[in-house]
Order: C-alpha cells, then sequence, then structure tokens
C-alpha cells in the first residue's frame, strides 16, 4: 500500500506482545507542528478523488487522471478503513492500461495497486513494463522496494531505500527508509530517520506527520511499552480522528488493559465501518462487556465477511483472515497462514503459520516449518521463540532435510 513520485501522498502513507509499564510518554517533536485540521484534511482528500472521477468521467482519455486517482483511492483506503476504495483503485489501474498502454504512468498505477493486493510477482512484471515505457527511475525504485520489502526480501530493499535518501532527503523518503531498517532490525537507526523526516518536514498536510507517529506506536507497542504505545495513537487520532490503524491498535490496548468501555470509546468514532478488524474488535469488547451471543453473532459476521474479501483478493487477506480464524477455525486458519507463506517470507508469515500449525494440531508441520524458519534472515523475538518452541518435539534426525525449503 505504497506509492511513488507523481503520485507521492500516498508515498508518505506507507506504510500484540507482552505489556509493561513505563514511565510517562515523552513529547515527540512532531507533536509541535501544525497541520490542517483532520476534518478538512479529509474533506480534502475526497474532493480530490470526486474531481479525478469526474474528469475521467467527462472525458476518458485523461489517463494521467486515472493514475493519480488509483493513487488517492489506495490512500484513503489504508487511513480509513474503506475497502471498497481498493477495488475501485484495481479497476481504475486495469482500466488506465488497457486505455492508455503507452503511458509508463499506467503501468507504474497498475503495479501499485497490484501491491496493495499482494500480488507481487505481477506488480514487479508492470514495474518491468513501466521501465520499458520510460519511467522515472526514483518512481520505480520506490516502487520496487515496496515490493521487496512486502516480500521479506529485507536485504535487498534496504540499499534503495537508502540510495534514495541519498538523492533526497525528504520526509517521505525518510520514513521509508525507517520503515526498510525497523524489518531489519536496526531500530535505533530507524528512530533517528523518523526524528530527521520530522525535521525535514516543511507542509500542511497531516498525513506524512500521522504516519511517523503511528511507527512510532508501533516501534513502542513491538518493545512491549503499551504506555507509550497508546500516546502514539492517540496522537495520531488527534490529527485524523478517524484513522482506522491508529484505532485498531488503541482499542486493542485498552482491551489487553481490561478497559472495555475505554476500547468502545476508541472504536465509537468508525461507526459501523465494514472493516473485519474493526468488527472483531467490537465482538471482543461485547464479549468483555457480558454480552457473549451478541459478541458470537458480531463474529459470525466477521468470518463471513473474511471469507468474501478473501475469495475476492485471497493473497491480500490471507493473513487477516487466518489470525481471526486461529481459535476458530484452526484448519482454515492453517490454509490461509501456508497461502500467506507462499506469497512472502516475512517473519510476521512464519509466525502466523507457525501459530495456525499449532492450532491445528499439525506438530510435523510446525516442525518442518521451525527448521525453515531458521533461514530467515531478521528474526522477530517472537519468531525465534515460536521456533524454539516447535524444534522441541522434533526429531532431530529429520530436521536437515527439511531445512532447505518451505513445505507448500
Amino acid at each position: 500500500m505504497r506509492h511513488l513520485g507523481a503520485l507521492a501522498l500516498a508515498a508518505c502513507l506507507l506504510f500484540l506482545s507482552g505489556c509493561q509499564r513505563t514511565a510517562a510518554p515523552r513529547t515527540e517533536a512532531e507533536d509541535a507542528l501544525r497541520t490542517t485540521e483532520g476534518a478538512l484534511a479529509t474533506s480534502n482528500l475526497d474532493a480530490l478523488v470526486q474531481a479525478r472521477e469526474a474528469a475521467i468521467a467527462r472525458d476518458e482519455r485523461f489517463a494521467a487522471e486515472r493514475a493519480v486517482l488509483v493513487d488517492l483511492l489506495q490512500t484513503r483506503g489504508q487511513l480509513f478503513g474503506r475497502l471498497a476504495d481498493y477495488d475501485t483503485a484495481e479497476t481504475i489501474a486495469d482500466a488506465a492500461v488497457e486505455k492508455a498502454p503507452h503511458l509508463p504512468e499506467s503501468w507504474l498505477a497498475r503495479a501499485s495497486s497490484r501491491l496493495t493486493l499482494h500480488r507481487f510477482d505481477e506488480a514487479l512484471l508492470d514495474l518491468d513494463e513501466a521501465k520499458r515505457r520510460g519511467a522515472e527511475p526514483d518512481a520505480l525504485e520506490a516502487l520496487r522496494a515496496s515490493v521487496l520489502l512486502a516480500e521479506g526480501h529485507t536485504d535487498e530493499a534496504l540499499p534503495l531505500r537508502r540510495h534514495a535518501v541519498q538523492r533526497w532527503a525528504s520526509t517521505s523518503n525518510l520514513t521509508a527508509l525507517a520503515v526498510a531498517e525497523v524489518a531489519a532490525g536496526e531500530v535505533a537507526l530507524a528512530k533517528q530517520h523518523l526524528d530527521a523526516a520530522t525535521r525535514a518536514f516543511h507542509d500542511v498536510a497531516p498525513f506524512p506527520i500521522v504516519f511517523i507517529a503511528f511507527q512510532r506506536g508501533l516501534l513502542a507497542e513491538e518493545a512491549g511499552n503499551f504506555d507509550g504505545a497508546a500516546a502514539r495513537y492517540r496522537a495520531v487520532l488527534q490529527r485524523l480522528p478517524r484513522h482506522v490503524q491508529a484505532t485498531v491498535h488503541l482499542a486493542a490496548i485498552e482491551l489487553a488493559r481490561g478497559r472495555p468501555e475505554a476500547a468502545a470509546d476508541v472504536l465509537a468514532p468508525l461507526g459501523a465501518l465494514p472493516d473485519p478488524e474493526v468488527m472483531a474488535l467490537r465482538a471482543d469488547v461485547l464479549e468483555r462487556q457480558g454480552h457473549p451471543a451478541d459478541a458470537e453473532t458480531l463474529r459470525e459476521a466477521v468470518e463471513a465477511r473474511y471469507r468474501t474479501l478473501v475469495a475476492r483478493h485471497p493473497q491480500a487477506f490471507a493473513d487477516h483472515a487466518a489470525r481471526f480464524l486461529l481459535f476458530r477455525d484452526a484448519p482454515s486458519a492453517l490454509a490461509l497462514a501456508r497461502l500467506n507463506l507462499q506469497v512472502r517470507s516475512t517473519p510476521q508469515a512464519f509466525e502466523l503459520a507457525l501459530s495456525a500449525a499449532h492450532a491445528a494440531g499439525d506438530e510435523g508441520l510446525r516442525c518442518r516449518l521451525s527448521a525453515d524458519a531458521r533461514r530467515v534472515p531478521h528474526p522477530t523475538r517472537r519468531l525465534e521463540a515460536l521456533v524454539k518452541a516447535g524444534l522441541e518435539g522434533c526429531a532431530p534426525a529429520t530436521l536437515p532435510a527439511v531445512a532447505g525449503g518451505l513445505s507448500r
């Protein structure tokens, strides 16, 4: 869900562990920056989408407008959980290639759409075609790095991200580099580059600053610092009240703290948004509030929603659906987790597959996956723990034979 040069807005928008109590979270430099009020920024984004849609409706020859519209729709979908925007963006990107194949922007737009939907091999083919059509090197490099990172090829993506910063140390390039560094386990460097990204900010749009605050929240959450994470997510929501990812993470933290009423308050601004992660959290809140029947009814709706989304975009929603189904339908969760692992070999993909294999009682697969996961170049602490547990009951003689490749 990342993008490129002429479509720079979404490039700024690229983008639960143990709980520990800490001292009051520090104030970050970006908190002092003044940006456009969130409701106005959201309205402006909607207006941009509508303007491009109107331009295309008036004259189909406005091919460049399609590329911009794809970017705007993906931005809105990511920020506010409007999943239908991804379907619309896919349709428009396909039309861009069909109606204006001579424009490199058409192929870049479709590559971006396919990246968002985790169709990585197809995205790379579109990038190759965009290159043949004369696409800007910066745009190609940015999207290629995003694909590599999403696939789990962090060591290949990092040089591209560093090269971009060497050319132009913008807020967008610095935050993109920080994301890659986090994936590589270089957290201290990532924090330095988030600080640099804040210093490089000279705009009024809230989106880049929201992205930085959200990344800081993820870092704190991964470290087990729920207080620091909650403070960062609240900073995001102060600037952009309906930011769906910050809402989901903050509500999950409140639930982890045993505060379902606070979680309900966090979720309230999203209304009846049909995002399955939001719906699942609402079900958890109902359960904690003593309404198990209502919670189960809502979970059935979540399951149906995921099955619909997986049927349409299997690669994009396999991991989300697998996490939800882990303790409801372990065999289905395992099948989805294995599909996700075929698409990308990230530490998180291995974590999910190992958890699903254990939940489904497939200890043979768990052993094979644990052996394969030892080859992941930048494992998380959670993955290391899962691999250690997964290997404990395995017959040592079988491990060397399976360590060379994944079981598909």
